[in-house]
């Protein structure tokens, strides 16, 4: 996650949605490949809404993703 940490607020939220987004992809589509590879879907979808998580405290923080994305 630390990599998830740059000091622009706009690259933070990027990343974190991507993290977000990225997870719910491979745990919706590929999550019997996962399973095999030994990542249950439960982490996966678990890091996921981490990473939608934090994107959503960030909107909070500087007022919405238009506002964050102006940073």
């Amino acid at each position: 996650m630390e990599a998830c940490e740059p000091a622009e607020p706009a690259e933070r939220y990027r990343r974190h949605r991507e993290l977000g987004d990225r997870a719910l992809y491979l745990s919706g589509f590929f999550s019997e490949h996962l399973e095999r590879r030994g990542l249950a879907r439960d982490y996966v979808e678990s890091m996921g809404a981490r990473g939608y998580g934090t994107a959503s405290c960030l909107c909070r923080r500087w007022g919405g993703p238009a506002e964050v994305l102006e940073e």
